[in-house]
């Protein structure tokens, strides 16, 4: 990576690209790397800023691979907005040679994070077992949202101390729709569910109260499931009864139906959205939307087992 991110750099003047951006007019120039960030950013600012989202539609933030332009551009944006996991360690590089914007980097607050875990059956990444991380998807967490809302609201006051105020009433504004949000989730407390994916949901499932069963850790680059991770997870299926194996966003779904296939209960498959890559932006649907939808899906699909 730091290879890549030199040789960015000593050809940023050789070659021009365009960061793949959605923007809102005003003054003040805000860059974010994930989706969840932007959208939290874009309700904070209230129209006082240009926000930049750097992934493409249908971009996966673990395989972004930065652009001359991109390095540009975060290191002379006003506000960078970042998760600052193992997906943003080329980020962490370029800001240690100067940026001359205020740096919100969310997981420096490490009392909101979760480590990493391997729960049963899971498919061992086999990699760092030593090194203890954090799990990066803290936006999945209605409860943990409000703080790093507050975080970001921090970040464009300092960076423009003239619109304080209207930062913070769009802060107070959106933090309780955000905890409107975290009490329909808090409905859902106990039971289990299944993901034949992925899974980034580490921090809903601890909220929540949610016992879990998944066929790779959220940030893992395996792509095949072994024999034991689909015997056990089509053995788990059927001994719970599930109605639903879910998959996330962008899923080609065999694992799912290999799983369906074995089970008594043909249990349907459904996505939940993980919002680590937005595949379109013409039908805009923002953080708070996408959560409710989850919560629908996984209403259907939550399994208890006294059922």
């Amino acid at each position: 990576m730091k290879k890549l991110l030199s040789l960015i750099l000593v050809t940023i003047l050789l070659c021009g690209c365009t960061a793949h951006a959605h923007q809102q007019d005003g003054g003040m120039k805000v860059i974010c790397t994930s989706f969840a960030l932007y959208d939290w950013a874009v309700n904070i600012s209230g129209g006082n800023a240009d926000i930049t989202y750097l992934l493409s539609a249908g971009e996966d933030m673990h395989s972004f691979q930065p652009t001359a332009d991109d390095i540009i551009n975060i290191t002379t944006c006003d506000v960078l907005i970042y998760t600052g996991g193992e997906s943003d360690i080329w980020i962490d590089e370029a800001v240690q040679k100067g940026t001359s914007g205020q740096i919100v980097r969310l997981m420096d607050r490490n009392d909101l994070s979760l480590e990493e875990e391997e729960v049963e059956g899971m498919q061992s990444a086999e990699e760092d077992e030593e090194e203890e991380a954090y799990d990066e998807h803290i936006w999945l967490s209605p409860a943990r949202a409000p703080e790093y809302c507050k975080m970001i609201a921090d970040g464009f006051i300092k960076a423009d101390p003239a619109n304080a105020a209207a930062y913070t009433d769009n802060l107070n504004r959106y933090t309780a729709a955000l905890d409107a949000l975290n009490a329909e989730y808090s409905e859902l407390s106990g039971g289990t569910f299944i993901v034949a994916d992925r899974f980034p949901f580490r921090y809903l499932a601890h909220d929540c109260g949610l016992e879990y069963y998944a066929a790779f850790s959220g940030c893992s680059a395996e792509s095949e499931a072994s024999f034991e991770t689909v015997t056990f997870l089509t053995d788990k299926a059927n001994e719970l009864k599930v109605p639903v194996i879910f998959v996330i966003d962008g899923s080609d779904g065999r694992l799912a139906r290999t799983i369906a296939d074995g089970c008594e209960t043909a249990p349907e498959t459904v996505v939940l959205d993980s919002m680590q890559s937005v595949k379109s932006t013409d039908e805009y649907r923002g953080y708070i939307e996408r959560m409710e939808y989850d919560l629908e899906q996984l209403k259907k699909g939550v399994a208890h087992a006294e059922s």
